[in-house]
């Protein structure tokens, strides 16, 4: 039997599988988290940067007495602990609350709010998706990888439609050029824009957009790893933190459809020093 699967099985069996990266104890050491840095660590005032979006939506909900900060993939809790000082600070008395993969699959959050803001930061980027490759003939086929070693083949071409993700979200080059297929951040994002019926999603992420995804700037892919604080090949195995850049424009798009009553999109270029770091910024019910 072939070792080599799709990297959308490979990668979600070795981030959130049995014995997984982010498992209770994890192949990757006993805390998953001290494989990686966050933007929370490498810029101080991150949280300072966010909370004026955070009072602004509060402002524009009505100012209600109910509203909850939720950080979805809230990692080691930094990025809400400092959100709290600033909250007491300002003498608010909204809520907060972390939910993480010990709460339970980040992509199925079960909580149902009327108000408040999701903060999803740098979680996107872990979430498993579909690479692919385009052959000599420019037919895009599915990258199949053996988990245990990361050496990869080309499969069978593309479904329909991953096929029109990439027409709409990052069309073709040349030939070899690689692509990671958003369609699950996508159904992700989406998800959390649905947690609160009024308020804000921000997500701040490792993110490209379609100009420089259709000029060829990421035609080598963005998969990567992380193990012990250091970019390492991405081997799927349980032992790598996986990641890749995100499609926030997609995400957005993708989040609008389902959520029409969204009355605001706004994108970011993050006003950090993080490379490729961008925020995407989704009003929902609020007033303009």
């Amino acid at each position: 039997m072939s070792p080599y699967i799709s990297w959308l099985n490979a990668w979600e069996s070795a981030a959130f599988g049995p014995d997984s990266f982010y498992g209770e104890f994890g192949k990757g050491g006993s805390n998953p988290y001290n494989h990686f840095d966050t933007a929370v660590k490498s810029d101080p005032d991150l949280a300072a940067k966010l909370f004026p979006y955070l009072q602004e939506a509060c402002v524009k909900s009505g100012s209600p007495s109910n509203f909850l900060i939720l950080d979805a993939g809230g990692s080691d809790g930094s990025l809400i602990n400092e959100l709290k000082t600033l909250i007491s600070q300002n003498k608010l008395n909204w809520k907060t609350q972390i939910f993480d993969v010990s709460s339970g699959d980040v992509r199925k959050i079960p909580i149902r709010e009327q108000f408040g803001v999701v903060i999803a930061h740098e979680l996107l980027d872990d979430i498993p998706l579909s690479v692919v490759e385009y052959d000599e003939d420019m037919t895009a086929r599915t990258v199949l990888v053996d988990p245990d070693t990361g050496h990869e083949i080309l499969g069978e071409p593309i479904s329909q439609a991953e096929s029109e993700w990439l027409q709409n979200w990052w069309p073709p080059t040349v030939a070899h050029a690689r692509r990671e297929i958003g369609i699950t951040r996508d159904h992700a994002w989406s998800k959390l824009t649905q947690v609160f019926q009024t308020g804000r999603a921000i997500a701040v992420d490792y993110s490209n957009s379609r100009e420089q995804r259709s000029l060829g700037t990421f035609d080598a892919g963005t998969l990567t790893g992380f193990q012990r604080g250091k970019s390492v090949r991405p081997i799927p195995n349980g032992t790598v933190n996986i990641t890749a850049h995100v499609a926030l424009d997609s995400c957005a798009y993708a989040a609008s459809a389902v959520r029409p009553d969204t009355t605001a999109t706004q994108f970011i270029e993050s006003p950090s020093d993080v490379n490729d770091f961008s925020w995407l910024i989704q009003d929902l019910r609020l007033q303009q």
